[in-house]
């Protein structure tokens, strides 16, 4: 192995020192082994490279790179250790015939490298749309490797058709074991808080559930969609959501038959429908933002061009559901202005404040104020940002020069964040700094300063009428990001929410102040808002004859019952007039700390069958 590594160097154009360099790190290697103070005496390895040392990676890496050269398969993806192969063909037998050939190939450029391949590490799958549920096997050294329905991949799992459906099985179970763990800590009564357990939701199990979505997610159904393009099935669609209820019933100190729509509500967790489609926009918004270099990008624009140059409908339908999965998610993206991957080119003399050796903002603000009472030589430049109503960003700069203004200068940029404002502002009148400078004085620029905030004209620059921008990346990720939020809501407001409505309350997923009660307070808050706890009518309608349904005082127990029992003490009871009704739902709605004062003492001294 250490004459072919000397060889394949020599083949990539390493200089001589460097590979003399890396023949004798690998040559004549020894180990040994350790338990506690035994320790075995060294031995020479005969074979391999060195584990630990972070040049092995890269050694390995080198050596293997003439695996991909070799002829015989459609394609060659390598990771790590891991490599595969791809073949294409009009039938499973031609595309085996074609595997076998590339394995050989493979096995005799190892045997010249002295390297040696593991059979019983092979695996092999067929794709096919076709229902012939015929197999060919591949050998590997003799031996027949057998087609499997499904292989994993980077965690991706691949079945025959491309379906999907064992890896949304795979990893939905995953991530069901991982709201298991939280719903088995968590009851109504005790456990951890909510907005804990919620935390641990978005941060474990939803990226568990949906690893590799950018992969396997198809699009929903939609009026420009294919016919025979193929899309999220409801089955596919009903696992996914089977998991997200049990993390709302982890999170939420609720009953077993708490309605679906307020588990999602309370819990602060969307349906999958939204969750999916926001994911959707994130990685279109990704593929949008890559260099046009990259190959993702020359992808896309391979799948559009064919697509446009297909004129004829049935040439144009087969190449649109041929490239539908990419094409659907990259769509979803709007119009973006895509980044430029420009090296540095500035000085690193330069002095600049990393981010961790920069005082405090009082302190940096007394010292600025220092600076410019020593009169500064040279040209200062202030620069700001800002945004309007009609969401619009805008730029302002001043120039000084010894204390003097000599020019300033606004402008809007359209549909831009602050942040690239701010830079805009910097670059203009950074650039009139440099013009004006026949003396070759120092320049500073001044970031993040407000002490004259009376030169500086973002807000005019962001007045004008609105020029047509691309909108910069910072604003599209913005957009995305809030758009679940205005999804959640839109969904809110289009669903039936009987006892919600006297309540007033909206669909959030930030201001969530109720979740950080302790569980047993919440456990009250929601069974009165849900109507699903110890009432009577729940009673009746799920548990006839099996439980009391009156209240200590002789009434029937009800979620507003607390609010008119008369065990309850007069200073412990809420005013209801003059509207009982919107007063209650206030009390239950935002003002809940008025209702859980109530409920306290009604379920731990009155009620304590709760």
């Amino acid at each position: 192995m250490i004459i072919a590594l000397k060889k394949v160097n020599e083949k990539q154009g390493w200089p001589d020192f460097l590979i003399c360099w890396i023949y004798h790190f690998v040559s004549h290697r020894k180990a040994l082994v350790r338990f506690q103070d035994a320790k075995t005496e060294p031995a020479e390895l005969p074979c391999g490279l060195p584990q630990g040392s972070p040049i092995s990676p890269i050694l390995y890496l080198l050596a293997t790179t003439p695996i991909y050269s070799l002829p015989g398969a459609t394609e060659r993806y390598g990771y790590a250790d891991d490599t595969a192969m791809l073949f294409t063909g009009d039938s499973l037998e031609e595309t085996t015939a074609k595997a076998n050939a590339a394995i050989a190939a493979m096995e005799a450029w190892g045997q010249q490298g002295a390297f040696s391949f593991d059979p019983d590490k092979t695996e092999v799958t067929h794709f096919s749309r076709k229902r012939n549920r015929s197999s060919p096997a591949v050998c590997h050294q003799g031996q027949e490797v057998k087609a499997q329905k499904a292989m994993r991949w980077l965690g991706v799992w691949l079945d025959r058709r491309l379906t999907f459906s064992t890896h949304i099985d795979k990893w939905s179970l995953m991530a069901s074991k991982v709201v298991s763990q939280l719903r088995f800590v968590n009851n109504t009564v005790r456990g951890t808080s909510a907005v804990a357990a919620r935390r641990a939701v978005y941060a474990v199990a939803l990226p568990t559930l949906f690893y590799g979505l950018d992969t396997w997610f198809p699009g929903f159904p939609s009026e420009s969609t294919h016919r025979k393009a193929r899309t999220i099935t409801k089955t596919q669609l009903s696992k996914i959501q089977v998991i997200l209820n049990k993390a709302c019933h982890a999170v939420l100190p609720v009953w077993k038959t708490t309605p679906r729509v307020i588990l999602w509500k309370e819990a602060a967790i969307p349906p999958a429908e939204i969750i999916l489609k926001q994911h959707q926009a994130r990685t279109a918004l990704r593929y949008a933002m890559l260099d046009a270099a990259h190959p993702v990008s020359r992808r896309l624009r391979q799948a559009q061009h064919e697509v446009n140059q297909s004129n004829h409908p049935a040439i144009h339908g087969r190449t649109l559901q041929r490239h539908s999965r990419l094409l659907r998610t990259a769509a979803c993206a709007k119009e973006v202005e895509r980044p430029r991957l420009i090296p540095r080119r500035f000085n690193n003399s330069i002095p600049t404040e990393a981010a961790g050796n920069r005082p405090p903002k009082e302190t940096a603000v007394l010292q600025f104020q220092r600076w410019l009472e020593d009169k500064p030589p040279g040209y200062i430049v202030f620069r700001d940002g800002s945004k309007t109503e009609r969401d619009t960003a805008g730029y302002g700069f001043a120039v000084f020069h010894n204390r003097r203004l000599i020019n300033w200068g606004s402008g809007q940029l359209g549909r831009r964040e602050v942040f690239d404002a701010e830079i805009h502002g910097a670059l203009e009148g950074l650039q009139y700094a440099v013009l004006a400078n026949f003396a070759n004085e120092p320049i500073t620029v001044c970031m993040d300063n407000t002490s004259v905030i009376d030169y500086l004209l973002a807000k005019e620059g962001a007045k004008p009428p609105i020029q047509e921008h691309i909108p910069s990346v910072s604003y599209r990720r913005r957009q995305v990001k809030g758009q679940i939020a205005v999804d959640y809501q839109q969904w809110w407001q289009g669903v039936e929410r009987t006892g919600y409505l006297s309540l007033g309350l909206p669909a959030e997923l930030q201001k969530l102040p109720e979740l950080a009660l302790p569980r047993r307070l919440l456990g009250y808050l929601l069974a009165a808002r849900s109507h699903h706890g110890d009432f009577a009518d729940y009673h009746e309608r799920f548990h006839p004859g099996q439980a009391t349904l009156e209240c200590p005082c002789g009434r029937q127990k009800s979620p507003t019952h607390p609010f008119y029992c008369r065990k309850v003490p007069r200073h412990l009871r809420a005013r209801l007039t003059p509207d009982p009704e919107a007063a209650i739902g206030r009390f239950l709605g935002r003002s809940y700390k008025v209702y859980l004062r109530v409920a306290d003492f009604y379920y731990t001294k009155i009620n304590k069958r709760y």
